[in-house]
């Protein structure tokens, strides 16, 4: 990851700690929504919160390099792993034991 990446990513991550999404959309909480998305080199994904686009993660997060994700389901799966943490009001980090767990990464 270069500089230009790490100063993205810590700027990006900051940003979205700010945001709690909760489970119903009564007054005061937020709607969030999980889309697949679709790479030149394979999967990624999605996180809007109320139909503003919140999240674009297009690669694979926690590994070293740039992997996009093999398939539509594995983005899918870390994507609510996200979006469960985010619904939590926890941070979205992505941990490698975690990806491990979804059988994302040996």
């Amino acid at each position: 990851m270069t500089f230009k990446h790490q100063a993205v990513a810590v700027f990006f991550l900051a940003t979205i700690a700010l945001v709690s999404c909760k489970r119903n959309a009564h007054e005061g909480e937020v709607f969030c929504e999980l889309k697949p998305l679709q790479t030149a080199n394979g999967w990624g994904y999605e996180i809007y919160v109320d139909k503003k686009l919140y999240i674009k993660q297009e690669y694979i997060p926690a590994i070293n390099g740039i992997h996009a994700f093999k398939t539509k389901e594995d983005a899918m799966a870390t994507g609510k792993l996200v979006l469960n943490k985010l619904t939590h009001g926890k941070k979205p980090f992505v941990t490698i034991e975690e990806l491990k767990d979804l059988k994302i990464a040996e």
